[in-house]
């Protein structure tokens, strides 16, 4: 198959952001909700939504102190914040071929603002959806349906990379294939995915 529409999750697919993830996670809960955690405990929040690590943390209102505190915290720690090899070398030469790039994330706006959206790379992405463009997010098809309607991508010529299982169930619901990022996912044993990719630059065959 081939594709001309890559669409991407940020976090353990086009950047390397687990410390600042799990360091400004502990230092939330340790602050906000008096909860303490060491950062291999927190292993498990790498690739969950929001809604649902509010769940699994078992904490009233997450997503409203994450809104409300979260930031202050990541920004804390977006110099540890790296761009995985072979990565902007790809999305540059996808382009270049005549192919699209878009971003769908769990992320808020103000969260991708802080963090990404603040590195030069980010403006090699044509689309970028955030949690705040859509009614429903991740597993759910919303999200990518929208970035894929915003460039003109079909279900025959999308494709969707990211490095949980979430992120492929949104692309099954979406009925376009998803990519597991290998180099990024921390759980891929017992992940479905149509395409399991070793690199970034494994991505250029796909074209």
């Amino acid at each position: 198959m081939h594709y001309n529409t890559f669409l991407f999750d940020i976090d353990g697919t086009i950047t390397d952001s687990t410390a600042a993830i799990l360091h400004s996670l502990q230092d939330l809960l340790l602050s906000e909700a008096h909860q303490s955690y060491t950062s291999d405990e927190l292993i498990f929040a790498l690739g969950l939504p929001n809604t649902e690590l509010g769940n699994h943390l078992g904490i009233d209102g997450w997503e409203t102190l994450l809104e409300e505190y979260g930031q202050k915290y990541y920004e804390k720690y977006v110099n540890t914040i790296t761009i995985f090899p072979e990565m902007e070398e790809t999305i540059e030469l996808l382009k270049y071929r005549g192919c699209k790039a878009g971003i769908v994330t769990s992320k808020t706006r103000n969260q991708f603002q802080g963090g990404f959206g603040s590195l030069p790379c980010a403006k090699l992405f044509d689309c970028v959806i955030c949690t705040d463009d859509t009614q429903f997010h991740k597993p759910h098809p919303a999200p990518l349906l929208e970035c894929m309607t915003r460039l003109g991508g079909t279900e025959s010529d999308s494709i969707y990379i990211g490095d949980s299982q979430n992120d492929m169930l949104c692309a099954a619901n979406a009925g376009i294939k998803g990519g597991l990022a290998l180099w990024g996912c921390y759980r891929a044993k017992g992940i479905e995915a149509d395409y399991y990719i070793r690199n970034p630059s494994d991505l250029l065959a796909f074209i």
